[in-house]
């Protein structure tokens, strides 16, 4: 059995939390949005923010994003890229910025080790 570092595994339930988080406000199966093929476009950009949000508030480079969702770093690029220039319309900007003020408050409420 292969052991991983203690920081690897923080990363992956991080992703993990965010991935839910995502889920949960676009109201799209967890499962479907981890899937590896195309799905449905409500799923596809409920999977483009949770890229987008893992690359901004957990600062995962392009290649770990997109290995953390089956897909490659350009695929990551894009998703990065297609969310930002949705941020100019308010509604979907603000919804972006209470998504990232619940996980970045997640993220500083953790309990100690």
């Amino acid at each position: 059995m292969e052991w991983r570092s203690l920081g690897e595994l923080e990363r992956k339930a991080r992703v993990a939390l965010m991935q839910e988080t995502v889920a949960r406000a676009w109201n799209v199966p967890i499962a479907e949005m981890r899937s590896p093929t195309r799905r449905r476009a409500p799923v596809a950009q409920a999977r483009q923010v949770a890229m987008y949000l893992a690359h901004v508030i957990y600062g995962a480079s392009l290649s770990a994003v997109g290995r953390h969702f089956g897909r490659d770093r350009t695929t990551a690029a894009y998703a990065c890229r297609l969310i930002e220039d949705r941020r100019d319309d308010a509604s979907f900007d603000m919804l972006l910025d209470r998504l990232e003020h619940a996980l970045r408050r997640a993220e500083t409420n953790r309990l100690p080790q």
